[in-house]
């Protein structure tokens, strides 16, 4: 995931407002892109709820997630075979770093891991590599609770914030990176449409 420069909170404790919108490409809808507020300073708890993939008829899913800041992310296995996957942290300027392999070997098995305590977000590819598939899926881990996953409709709403200036940045798998800055008033929502450019 491509770092941008960042652009900090400057909270206004007493106010906040809703933040939302839509991704789009061409006019339509982009489903699986991820939405994330680049930077945010806040004492606010983070969330704990870990990012599940599942391999599901030889399909590993959903194809994009987000995961959070020393929380953990559950592989599990929904197939009577085995899957091998590997788990890599994407970095533009360093390339890909292997953080585990994992065996799958029966249906119904799990495996948790722990994800590094970072301080800004990061993208990780989990790809199945036994030989009969090349399945993948991307998860990015975020140190705040402001991200999330477009369904099919192009939809995000990151929910409730103090007032102030935020870079709101989406990531997609063909599409690449996007970031917009946006300013949210206290007491208002705000939705924002974010736009994909046609290719050539």
């Amino acid at each position: 995931m491509r770092r941008l420069s960042l652009l900090f909170l400057l909270p206004v404790l007493a106010q906040a407002g809703e933040l939302g919108g839509v991704v789009q490409h061409a006019g339509q809808p982009v489903r699986d892109a991820i939405v994330y507020l680049d930077a945010v300073v806040t004492k606010l708890p983070r969330a704990a709820t870990p990012a599940v993939l599942e391999f599901q008829s030889r399909r590993l899913q959903p194809r994009a997630a987000v995961a959070f800041c020393g929380g953990e992310l559950i592989l599990q296995n929904a197939d009577p075979l085995l899957h091998i996957v590997r788990v890599d942290s994407l970095s533009r300027t360093n390339g890909a770093t292997t953080l585990a392999r994992v065996a799958m070997p029966y249906a119904g098995f799990e495996k948790r891991l722990t994800l590094p305590d970072c301080q800004a977000p990061q993208l990780l590819r989990v790809a199945g590599e036994n030989g009969e598939e090349r399945q993948v899926a991307y998860v990015a881990v975020v140190p705040h609770p402001w991200a999330m996953v477009t369904g099919a409709d192009g939809r995000f709403t990151l929910g409730t914030l103090p007032a102030g200036h935020y870079r709101l940045c989406v990531w997609h798998e063909t599409l690449g990176v996007l970031a917009e800055d946006v300013k949210l008033p206290g007491n208002r929502a705000v939705t924002v449409e974010l736009q994909f450019a046609a290719k050539p």
